[in-house]
């Protein structure tokens, strides 16, 4: 293949390895993020106890993707000015995901999304209600407890950790009962108002919990903001990781290798 002005958008998982594979077929790659950090959501994750390697994993990436030869610019947004300057022949658009607002939710101000949370970008109360019992809202709940903050967990769903792998949630649930986490499982948060939550339990029982906090973390939607932009000024737009479905890092790592492959 030719070499190609490749322009990688997102320094997550995704990106990185989408930005080593090109590089490494020859291409001249930059990848943008417009953060001050890489890793994405993976850097996000490795922030709660016990889950410092995942670090490890988006490190190793970002070194690899530089001595592959591709340039890393950060701090820096992706817009269709920038792209019409740089005039790329190719776009991969790894902007990751973005995290669900209930609409419930919205607009209230001691409601805050968990990736805020974990980015210390917001302060959180004592009493701390987490929406979503993924491993993402379990992931903040041990880090929050382990603050000494006092947590309950509202799952809609039967189990609470259900996407963790079976060993690891083991641990898990076990040190979320050791910092006394309140766990509440097939229930479902109804409103918020003046420092407390309803939620509806199996039954459709009420019950009302004192939440000077409230932490979402019900999921995320692909970010494909800059998809119409891109598609108007590029020859060839690809769409790797998160920002074509959410799902596990290892996912999207093999999608954007894939990808960058053909190009």
């Amino acid at each position: 293949a030719k070499s190609k002005r490749v322009m990688v958008v997102g320094g997550g998982p995704a990106g990185l390895e989408a930005a080593r594979v090109a590089a490494l077929r020859g291409h001249k790659v930059t990848l943008y993020e417009q953060s001050d950090s890489l890793g994405g959501q993976l850097a996000l994750a490795s922030i709660p106890p016990f889950r410092h390697r995942l670090a490890e994993a988006y490190k190793y990436l970002a070194v690899q993707a530089r001595k592959a030869g591709a340039s890393i610019v950060m701090n820096q947004a992706v817009t269709a000015e920038l792209v019409e300057r740089e005039k790329p022949a190719a776009v991969i658009l790894a902007a990751g995901a973005l995290p669900a607002m209930p609409p419930i939710f919205r607009g209230k101000s001691n409601a805050f999304l968990a990736w805020d949370v974990l980015r210390k970008k917001v302060q959180v109360g004592q009493n701390v209600v987490i929406i979503g019992g993924g491993l993402v809202g379990v992931g903040v709940a041990e880090w929050l407890a382990a603050q000494g903050k006092t947590i309950t967990i509202v799952e809609m769903l039967k189990r609470i950790a259900a996407d963790a792998p079976p060993f690891d949630r083991m641990g898990l649930m076990q040190r979320l009962a050791e910092h006394k986490v309140r766990m509440m499982p097939s229930t479902i948060a109804e409103k918020l108002e003046n420092g407390t939550l309803v939620v509806s339990k199996e039954g459709g029982i009420q019950e009302t919990i004192a939440a000077d906090s409230l932490i979402i973390a019900v999921g995320a939607k692909p970010n494909q903001t800059l998809l119409p932009a891109l598609q108007t000024r590029v020859a060839e737009v690809y769409t790797v990781g998160d920002c074509v479905e959410p799902r596990r890092a290892y996912q999207a790592i093999h999608d954007a290798s894939k990808v960058a492959r053909e190009i």
